[in-house]
This record gives structure tokens, sequence and C-alpha cells, in this order.
């Protein structure tokens, strides 16, 4: 069975920027993604809030996460996680291409937003229709604008 000291689920910011301070610490790092790297934010058509980036795309801001971690010799491999276990004190993580044990393992799966199903939203995700109101309220100042939600108590 392989075995790596750190396994990160998870390609989005939080895993790239994982698996770039686990480098830079000195740790053999292994990163699965089962999509693309940058995660959710490939779905965004364009970004203007991410700290020293003045505008880029969803896909052009996933692929420097990308090429900064490969700065660093990254391993990226494409693989869907199945399960992680825990064997007789060791961490082993489950993946549809084998087996692999880690001394540590960081997951950041990330975050999936709750579609409507309305007529229309599919085809203009990031072009109108959004799932972030902070992120991208300022895209459409003057214009009316609907915010569907729902509200939680503790």
């Amino acid at each position: 069975m392989e075995k790596r000291e750190l396994v990160i689920i998870g390609a989005g910011p939080a895993g790239m920027a994982a698996a770039i301070y686990g480098r830079r610490a000195g740790l053999d790092v292994l990163l699965l993604e089962r999509g693309a790297t940058g995660g959710q934010i490939n779905t965004t058509e364009e970004i203007e809030n991410w700290p020293g980036v003045q505008h880029a795309t969803g896909p052009e801001l996933g692929n420097m996460f990308r090429e900064h971690a490969l700065k660093f010799n990254t391993e990226i491999r494409p693989a869907e996680v199945k399960k992680v276990e825990l064997r007789e004190g060791a961490k082993i993580v489950v993946t549809d291409k084998g087996e692999i044990e880690a001394d540590a393992v960081i997951l950041a799966t990330g975050a999936y937003f709750r579609r409507l199903g309305c007529p229309g939203e599919a085809e203009h995700i990031g072009q109108g229709v959004s799932y972030c109101a902070v992120c991208d309220g300022a895209f459409f100042e003057d214009e009316e604008v609907a915010v569907v939600g729902e509200a939680t108590r503790q």
C-alpha cells in the first residue's frame, strides 16, 4: 500500500493552500481531486475580489492555484475518494484507484450550492445567476435583483 506523509482531499482554494504550505514545510504531499483544480471557483465567469488578482475568470484563478502548487512539486492526482478509515491506528484513504496510508489527512472537500431548479438557472450560472450575494452583488449595482435563501435558527 502506498504511504504518504500528508494526503489532502480536495483541490479548491483551501486544499491548494494546504498543499503549498505542506510542501513548503518539506512534507511528502499528495493532493487528490475528482474534478478540476480550483473547485467551485471554476464556475465563476468574473472574479475581482480575490486578493492580489484584479481580474480573472474562475478557470484562470483555478489554473493559478494549480501552477502555484506545482511550483513546489506537489503531486496532484485525479481520484474519487470513497472513504477515510482508521485501521489499527493508521489513517487509510480509500479511492477508486487504490488505498493510501497517510500520517495526516486534510479534508478540504469544499461547498456545494443548492440550486432552485427554475427555468434558465443552469444556462446562466456565472452570467447573472449567482450563488454568493457577497461575492457577486457589486456586479449588479443599480439593477433589480432577487436573493433567494432560507433562514435557519440555532
